[in-house]
């Protein structure tokens, strides 16, 4: 009897200990039910939870990689891991005491990830050879690459962390490029990977060329980031060159392209080998992760910005490559208001004259971004996400957008492009912009390109490669005569164009190359007239990027400049107006205007005046196709 009595109290007392374990993870679950976490509404900063621990983490080959582990003092929290993998400073090193981040971490601080930075192989205090974007190799074996490091990266950390066996990478830029090389590693605990302005192709279209065109950008970029390493270091080392003054001016009394190679000499070997692949060959291909993303397994978050003149290219192919060779693969896309990396700048609201509103990296933030990792890494499925979020730019006028709140200018969709008609607008014969088809005989207008007084890419003195220039009035332009523009009648409803913007033109020069340059334009009722979306083809490569053909003198040859997506929303009251031209200088190098079979090899003598003609009459007609949507 006293047994039975013994037994009896003994289990009402494991019932009432399992029903307050079973109330506390109730109150856990109803606490991780809200999605959504401020960044910012509390005083305290959420950083004093966390300790910094540095260490050297080993790879397959002995080589050891430099790792900041920020991590919850309180042991007894189990947490997903969140890695950023960067060939940037995460300096101050040896310093476990130095524990700030970015206030965009803080929706991850709040719910106690652990968050880890880690120099890639070969750059600041990590170990080995560092290699500009490295090549995959075919089969992951004892051989290394990005994906291996990552690969082992993750291993570690789930032996020497207090995890929940999730881990996720994230990055912007570069760090995206390396975000979507670890989802290729084959890891079962990567559950999600946002890249954030991946570098998809550096030929193509990221950072040093635009359709095979070469960005002088890259020149102050890779004066830094090109140099050789022989040592670890702790601090980064200074440029090997630094524009001073006006860009314009620095750019153009440097000369020929040969003369920029020439300041490097053998200190950037990367350098070197940019000067020995003029087109589209093996070395530029095997550096392109894209036709490597077959069959992947983590979720993936791709963001961008309409304005980033950086590596909007990788944002748009990133999404469209997963979602073609990996269908089962959960591809989610965002796109926002943003120059390259705003989406990590709370206060942004504006680059140069278009205003955008208040709030929309906030809302990017807590909304999106944190949903995302937490429905894979914590496996809340229950979180619902659209698989495309877009910003869609409407009104742009300070008076009207400065102090408005953004967050329900946020527009959703289950794929990207969305569906849209395709309607052209077509160069007409006075300078106008139509949308019925040119139906003169006749019809052609011209302009001379000269390699001494390039087009100007901004309207102002240029002292860095300011990002408010995607976004610039053009209207300093009117007076140069080295262009054609055509503008349309001023618009009765309003005009929404979302998607891959297309320009198809006849044309011919006077010589045996150039670049031809097409710009899209919103001209304001206040006169702005506000850059949209531009491109660059280097006539050289007008049937194929891998083998350039001379231009024959006076031939006219139809060619297609296909451009980034918009979302741009022309209003009532306001124009279309097409631009094109031959440089936009110091942004875009000066192409020599003379076929050569390397271009960054060119001399002053190969640089040559030419006459661009573009045609616009039944016979060759030139048009810019616009996808709408209701």
């Amino acid at each position: 009897m006293r047994r039975k009595r013994w037994f009896w109290a003994a289990l009402v007392a494991v019932l009432s200990i399992f029903g307050q374990t079973s109330s506390l993870a109730r109150e856990n679950v109803r606490e991780n039910e809200v999605a959504l976490v401020s960044i910012d509404n509390e005083t305290s900063d959420p950083i004093a939870n966390y300790e910094k621990s540095e260490v050297m983490v080993p790879m397959r080959d002995g080589v050891k990689l430099y790792t900041a582990i920020y991590a919850p003092k309180d042991k007894r929290l189990v947490a997903p891991i969140i890695i950023v993998r960067t060939p940037y400073s995460l300096a101050p090193y040896n310093n476990p005491e130095s524990i700030s981040l970015g206030k965009c971490y803080n929706v991850f601080l709040k719910k106690n990830y652990i968050l880890v930075f880690q120099n890639v192989r070969g750059t600041m205090m990590s170990e080995g050879q560092f290699e500009e974007i490295r090549p995959l190799e075919k089969k992951f074996s004892s051989r290394t690459d990005d994906a291996t490091d990552s690969y082992d990266t993750v291993e570690w950390l789930l032996e020497n962390t207090t995890n929940n066996g999730n881990v996720g990478f994230l990055g912007t830029s570069y760090n995206g490029f390396y975000a979507t090389v670890a989802a290729m590693c084959g890891h079962p605990a990567i559950k999600a990977v946002s890249p954030q302005a991946p570098i998809g192709d550096w030929f193509m279209g990221d950072d040093a060329h635009i359709n095979g065109a070469f960005l002088n950008t890259v020149y102050t970029f890779g004066a830094r980031q090109f140099r050789n390493r022989p040592v670890p270091v702790s601090e980064a080392l200074p440029p090997v060159v630094r524009p001073t003054g006006d860009y314009y001016d620095y750019f153009l009394d440097k000369g020929p392209l040969s003369n920029l190679f020439k300041d490097f000499g053998d200190s950037l070997s990367f350098f070197n080998e940019i000067q020995n692949h003029p087109n589209y060959d093996a070395f530029w291909q095997s550096r392109c992760p894209l036709s490597k993303m077959k069959e992947l397994g983590p979720a993936f978050l791709v963001v961008g910005g309409w304005f980033d003149r950086e590596d909007f290219y990788g944002t748009l192919n990133t999404y469209q490559t997963v979602r073609r060779l990996s269908p089962k693969t959960d591809a989610y896309l965002v796109l926002g208001p943003w120059a390259h990396g705003s989406w990590n700048n709370l206060s942004y609201n504006h680059l140069g004259d278009a205003w955008f509103g208040e709030g929309s990296s906030r809302y990017f933030n807590e909304h999106i971004l944190f949903r995302f990792f937490d429905r894979y890494l914590r496996e809340r499925f229950e979180l619902q996400l659209p698989k495309v979020h877009y910003f869609p730019i409407v009104k742009t006028d300070r008076k009207v957008m400065e102090g408005v709140v953004s967050d329900n200018l946020w527009k959703t969709a289950e794929s990207w492009p969305l569906p849209s008609t395709k309607v052209s607008y077509y160069l007409g014969n006075h300078k106008d912009l139509r949308k019925t088809a040119v139906r003169d005989k006749e019809g052609k207008s011209s302009y001379f390109s000269s390699p001494s007084r390039p087009v100007r890419c901004v309207g102002k003195e240029m002292t860095s490669w300011a990002s408010d220039q995607v976004t610039g009035d053009q209207s300093y332009l009117t007076w140069r005569s080295d262009l054609l523009t055509f503008t349309g009648s001023e618009l009765q409803d309003t005009l929404k164009v979302v998607g891959p913007v297309t320009a198809n033109l006849s044309v011919s020069l006077s010589t045996t190359d150039a670049d031809l340059v097409v710009k899209l334009i919103d001209v304001r009722p206040d006169g702005y007239q506000m850059l949209v979306r531009w491109s660059v083809l280097p006539l050289r490569f007008r049937n194929s990027f891998s083998e350039p053909k001379a231009v024959v003198p006076g031939e006219v040859m139809d060619v297609r400049i296909d451009m980034n997506d918009i979302a741009h929303y022309f209003l009532p009251g306001h124009k279309l107006m097409v631009q094109i031209q031959s440089s936009m200088f110091p942004w875009l190098a000066m192409n020599p205007q003379t076929f050569l079979e390397n271009p960054y090899k060119a001399v002053r003598k190969d640089y040559r005046q030419s006459e661009i003609t573009i045609y616009t009459n039944r016979n060759h007609q030139s048009f810019i196709s616009l996808p709408v949507v209701e």
